[in-house]
């Protein structure tokens, strides 16, 4: 079954949760739906699909009790309502972070002891590495998968800091494993390692353009012309995004090599008077 907590945008929720009953349930009919709910417009949620429509506070909780929502996904359906019709950027703001606080369980903050995970570029790359391969303490082979590769001290010493700040640990089995799942700095975190960590990561990504084929790599540049409004919208709709690509790498089932995804977003020009 679909998460609703893996979407943003509820009309892209609805969209995929009655794609997904069609598929897996027999005799499902949106009639019923629209019955339930005591409206008697066939099109009513094509229209609601399509952006022609949109909910009311009334239909919200209709449509929350027949979808057999539980509370807390209730509350994120409501709250995801109000931020995909809200008109302006402020009413955006709320709604989001209404949103976020109601994900709050997925994904774990790093305590400010924890930033060092961005001290060196390969600490956050061997951290998602062990999560499916099996690290036992061979340094040197946890060294050549790395790309590009590292030297048996320098994975040894990003083990050693993994374990010093809580990120993961030794099973009984000998074998190292994370503690948490996703984790995230936040959306305005300001630190040196931070900072450091993403001046390392654009030289890598620079290194990928000669050396990734473009087939395993996806890098393109935007320039664009913005009032203050529009920049504000657009800030939000990256975190959003940054938030919506932790879902789906949570959710994915057969991982086999950590990628890293920069999205780089700054002025070009100075500002006018």
């Amino acid at each position: 079954m679909i998460s609703i907590f893996d979407y943003q945008n509820y009309r892209l929720f609805l969209s995929g949760f009655l794609n997904y009953k069609k598929q897996h349930e027999k005799g499902f009919s949106q009639r019923d739906i629209l019955r339930k709910m005591g409206i008697t417009s066939s099109g009513f949620l094509s229209n609601v699909l399509s952006g022609r429509n949109n909910l009311t506070t009334t239909q919200v909780a209709a449509l929350s009790k027949v979808l057999k929502l539980k509370k807390p996904e209730a509350a994120y359906f409501e709250a995801m309502v109000l931020f995909t019709q809200a008109k302006t950027i402020d009413e955006k703001n709320t709604y989001y972070s209404r949103m976020v606080k109601l994900q709050k369980s997925k994904f774990k903050s790093l305590k400010p002891s924890q930033l060092s995970l961005f001290a060196k570029w390969h600490y956050a790359v061997i951290r998602e590495l062990i999560y499916f391969h099996e690290f036992r303490g061979d340094f040197k082979e946890l060294a050549k998968t790395v790309d590009p590769p590292i030297t048996p001290k320098e994975a040894e010493e990003a083990i050693a800091e993994l374990e010093k700040i809580g990120l993961i640990q030794k099973d009984g089995d000998g074998v190292y494993r994370q503690k948490s799942g996703i984790v995230t700095t936040g959306d305005e975190i300001r630190s040196f390692h931070v900072a450091h960590f993403i001046q390392e990561s654009l030289k890598r990504a620079e290194r990928a353009l000669d050396t990734v084929p473009s087939r395993e790599r996806d890098m393109s540049v935007l320039t664009l012309k913005l009032s203050k409004v529009k920049m504000k919208e657009i800030k939000t709709e990256i975190q959003m995004f940054r938030k919506k690509l932790l879902s789906m790498a949570e959710t994915d089932t057969d991982q086999e090599r950590v990628y890293q995804c920069n999205i780089n977003f700054f002025p070009a020009t100075k500002k006018g008077e």
